[in-house]
């Protein structure tokens, strides 16, 4: 299990993740935070948002997750994640917290 912290629209936002150490993929994920914005940025900690990562592999090769706009392509990395409608700042923090969080874990699943 890991922890992930970032800044969000109004205050911490955060991400606790349970990561298969063999097949690097990502089996629980909850999402956090302190006050976003009720009805926008708060969905964050829905289980319809949060299950969009949960079998995701990880590479610390690579970014591993991009928000989807309507004119792309599915990709297998990274993954492209649908944000939450009316709350652009949070999705991107989001994003930016858990591909700049999670490579600070490299080591510890490299040992």
């Amino acid at each position: 299990m890991i922890a992930v912290s970032g800044k969000g629209f109004v205050s911490t936002i955060w991400a606790v993740l349970v990561i298969d150490r063999e097949s690097m993929e990502i089996q629980k994920i909850r999402f956090g935070h302190q006050a976003e914005t009720e009805g926008y940025g708060a969905a964050m900690s829905s289980s319809s948002f949060s299950e969009q990562f949960v079998g995701a592999k990880i590479s610390f090769d690579r970014v591993n997750f991009r928000l989807a706009s309507p004119k792309d392509e599915m990709a297998p990395a990274p993954l492209l994640i649908d944000g939450i409608s009316g709350a652009t700042i949070t999705n991107e923090a989001v994003i930016t917290m858990l591909n700049s969080g999670i490579t600070r874990y490299e080591n510890y699943f490299n040992e």
